[in-house]
């Protein structure tokens, strides 16, 4: 007892220290506790500024919908535009998508003929063409001078009255060309005389040469709208970027029906640049990818392609998407318009509907592959009743391009392309007619041309010699001697 009396302080202080080292201890284990609780509150509300920001608004929410049914609506329309390049007007609802009633497929394939023949008329309606002067024209005024002159004697007098005939001719000539916006006739289109004779064959024949003219009707819409939209500020063929539809030209084969008439031709009298005879018989062909034996054994993918006029620096050739054909346009234009003829070819086209005026069919299924470039044998031209006024005239060839999309000869389950194209192009059959090109052995006076490369396009090879005469461009324009005589 007396020892504790005696440590009694000795005891307080190490219960004081004790005391202390609990409460230290206790301090320290709390704010431990605090930090974790402090680490987890800070936790929270990261997560809740993370969720804040991720917070979609409803008008954010709405404008993503809105985006979101844009883009939908964009998908549908580019479908539908897909849909539209082979879903364009049909020259006889009675034969494609299906032959309606085989026991009457006479009566409506002359009903196709009847209206591919008018629908041909109506593009030269359209175009405001013109045929050259004629050389019975030419015999005519010929024949009135000479008549109104008869009796007449002077020294020299036969060379007078042929100057002044020649005169006389050259000032007619340009008249007419003042009322007219392009020369062009109907054997630049394929197939229009053919169709005029009501041709008869098997309903497969008929079938064959109704689509693939059909096919052609639609590449010869789009050109004429092409000419007619460059045309459109010049009020006739002397101030015309185009002066001339030469022709629109495929290299497919020739028609396997036959004429049930003979059709009386229109007499060939021109003397300067003429298409290859009968190529206006050459029905489109399907460009098609074949795969080279040898290549494909070993395992390569090299490509050789049919029933091309050029090759397609494109690659594009009929695969599960697209029909591809190839097509020339042959024209004569002012040299300085080449450009703006390419661009023009290659630019959107649609129908206007003649009630809402909005548009249809809105296509760009033209592409130009390459452009030839010959001078033009002028006075041979002018002996042939053409006149192009003072511009710089070539002959261009230009070789194009034209896809359509698959999809859009589907139509109520019906399939518009007939089984036997299909089967030709698909290289399930032969082709039932030999295949031949339209370019390459036409007789023309021009001379040798050169090569240019286009947007988008290629050159072809260079210049092929023609018949020999002035060379293009730089001979004199005798029409407008004699004008200037006349005035």
């Amino acid at each position: 007892m007396g020892f504790l009396k005696k440590n009694v302080f000795l005891f307080a202080c190490l219960g004081i220290i004790l005391a202390g080292g609990g409460i230290f201890a206790f301090s320290m284990m709390k704010q431990k506790s605090n930090q974790e609780e402090l680490k987890k509150l800070s936790t929270l509300c990261n997560g809740v500024n993370s969720l804040g920001s991720q917070v979609v608004y409803d008008a954010e929410l709405k404008k993503l919908e809105e985006i979101a049914n844009q883009a939908k609506s964009a998908q549908q329309t580019a479908i539908n535009k897909a849909i539209q390049t082979s879903r364009r007007n049909l020259l006889s609802s009675q034969v494609f998508p299906n032959l309606k009633n085989s026991l009457e497929k006479d009566i409506h394939f002359q009903e196709f003929a009847r209206n591919y023949v008018a629908f041909i008329d109506g593009l030269l309606v359209d175009l405001k063409a013109g045929e050259n002067l004629s050389a019975e024209q030419t015999q005519a005024i010929r024949d009135r001078y000479l008549k109104t002159a008869e009796g007449t004697t002077s020294e020299n007098s036969d060379q007078k009255q042929q100057d002044h005939i020649q005169m006389l001719i050259a000032g007619e000539r340009k008249d007419h060309a003042e009322k007219i916006s392009v020369y062009a006739d109907h054997f630049a289109f394929c197939g229009y005389y053919h169709w005029k004779t009501l041709p008869t064959g098997t309903e497969d024949e008929l079938l064959y040469d109704s689509w693939l003219t059909q096919v052609a009707a639609w590449v010869q819409q789009d050109v004429v709208q092409s000419i007619k939209q460059l045309n459109s500020s010049a009020e006739s063929v002397v101030d015309a970027p185009v002066k001339r539809l030469v022709s629109i030209g495929f290299g497919g084969g020739s028609f396997l029906t036959q004429p049930t008439r003979q059709e009386t031709l229109p007499v060939n009298n021109i003397t300067g640049i003429q298409r290859a005879p009968g190529s206006e018989y050459f029905l489109p062909a399907y460009v098609t990818q074949n795969k080279i034996g040898r290549a494909a054994a070993a395992g390569a993918t090299e490509a050789a392609f049919q029933n091309e006029m050029v090759t397609p620096y494109t690659g594009n050739a009929c695969n599960d998407e697209i029909d591809v054909i190839h097509f020339s346009l042959e024209v004569i234009a002012d040299s300085e318009k080449i450009n703006e003829l390419i661009n023009v070819l290659q630019s959107p086209k649609f129908e206007l509907d003649d009630t809402t005026q909005t548009k249809n069919n809105e296509r760009n299924q033209i592409t130009v592959l390459g452009v030839n470039i010959d001078p033009v044998n002028i006075q041979a031209e002018l002996d042939s009743g053409f006149y192009y006024g003072r511009a710089d005239a070539k002959l261009l060839t230009i070789i194009c391009e034209y896809f359509f999309f698959k999809s859009g000869y589907e139509s109520e389950n019906q399939n518009w392309i007939p089984r036997l194209v299909a089967d030709v192009r698909d290289g399930v059959k032969p082709s039932p007619a030999p295949s031949r090109a339209t370019f390459g052995t036409r007789p023309r006076g021009a001379g040798s041309g050169r090569s240019v490369s286009p947007s988008r396009g290629r050159s072809l090879t260079p210049g092929r010699p023609g018949a020999p005469g002035r060379p293009g461009g730089t001979a004199p324009i005798r029409d407008e001697e004699m004008l200037e005589e006349r005035r």
